[in-house]
């Protein structure tokens, strides 16, 4: 038990330290599904291997589950253009870029055998002006025959202002994986944040006229 239960309380402080919550919450969210099994009788004198419960194998599972971490895609990209940088103003396309599906995985803790299956939920991109783009899945990535100037679908931003010649813009995704346990037939869901960040130069574009 004594194993389990450190698991559990490194998983609550590994999800919040990503997750930017408290222990407390953390506990709150989760502890619906951790359920501590009753010790086993002790047999002639002898202390009985501790009882496994799914929820604490799930969470046991999931725990040392290794999900990808996914840099944030933004096209078009801006190595590729002649300034070597994102213009202010310009739509640009947001996506996590990597998998987004892991599973099914197999694990055993103790006698019990889990299965895992975990689906990116959702991202959400830290911009570095201090806006935040919430997405629902990885977003779209962009392609080379993709219009100039035209929006994302699904996950886009445009800058209001320009990073240079100070620097460049940390882009962070934090992606949400929703993971499902299943022990028995017994089942459930923990989201687990990962996150990936690039740095991007923004500047902007002065039109010359000429008369």
């Amino acid at each position: 038990m004594a194993q389990v239960t450190v698991a559990y309380k490194k998983l609550i402080a590994q999800r919040c330290a990503l997750g930017n919550g408290t222990a407390t919450a953390c506990t709150q969210r989760l502890g619906a599904a951790y359920v501590p099994a009753p010790a086993s009788p002790a047999i002639g004198g002898a202390a009985a291997a501790p009882v496994i419960s799914p929820a604490q194998a799930g969470m046991v599972a999931v725990a040392r589950l290794q999900l990808p971490v996914s840099a944030p895609g933004i096209g078009p990209d801006p190595k590729k253009n002649e300034w070597k940088m994102a213009a202010v103003g310009y739509p640009l396309w947001l996506w996590a870029d990597g998998a987004t599906h892991v599973g099914p995985v197999a694990d055993s803790v103790g006698v019990l055998s889990v299965s895992l299956d975990a689906s990116l939920s959702k991202t959400v991109f830290e911009m570095g002006d201090g806006k935040t783009v919430t997405c629902s899945g990885a977003g779209t990535p962009y392609k080379s025959w993709v219009q100039p100037g035209a929006k994302s679908p699904s996950c886009g931003y445009a800058y209001a202002k320009p990073s240079l010649p100070r620097g460049k813009y940390k882009v962070t995704a934090t992606t949400y994986w929703a993971v499902t346990w299943t022990v028995n037939g017994v089942s459930g869901v923990i989201d687990v944040p990962r996150q990936g960040s690039v740095q991007l130069p923004v500047g902007e574009l002065q039109a010359v006229i000429v008369r």
